[in-house]
């Protein structure tokens, strides 16, 4: 793999930006054309993750995605991953992810309650400074 986990139609101005521009990602590894209704295989899930217009990623920052049960987050991390199969919907339609200074996933817990951001902040901050993870 090269220096990027992108698919980029056309080139995107900016290589270091973190995101994504009217993306539309699915399951799946090929399409079943076989029958009346198409189908990414091998799941039989006809899930669409769209995303129309911008959604950028502050580099060096705490970025949140938040939403309700099932609205697609995960599923917005794992497709800027590369773990959902991309489908260009026009020429501007891009990904990307940077991945020369590293890149760390994990799935997800519930450790973010339903508390304010400044109290999230405050456990997040704490969290990375255990793993020594702060910045420096």
């Amino acid at each position: 793999m090269d220096d990027a986990a992108t698919q980029l139609l056309p080139p995107i101005t900016d290589p270091t930006l973190i995101g994504f521009h009217n993306a539309v990602f699915a399951w799946g590894t090929t399409l079943d054309t076989s029958s009346d209704s198409m189908h990414w295989t091998p799941s039989r899930r006809d899930f669409r993750l769209r995303i129309e217009g911008d959604v950028l990623f502050k580099r060096d920052g705490l970025n949140l995605i938040l939403g309700p049960t099932g609205s697609g987050k995960t599923s917005m991390l794992l497709a800027l991953l590369g773990e959902l199969h991309f489908i260009p919907t026009g020429p501007d339609a891009w990904y990307n992810l940077p991945l020369s200074n590293g890149v760390a996933y994990t799935a997800q817990s519930p450790w973010i309650l339903n508390k304010t951001i400044k109290v999230c902040q405050t456990n997040v901050d704490g969290i990375l400074e255990r793993l020594c993870l702060s910045p420096a």
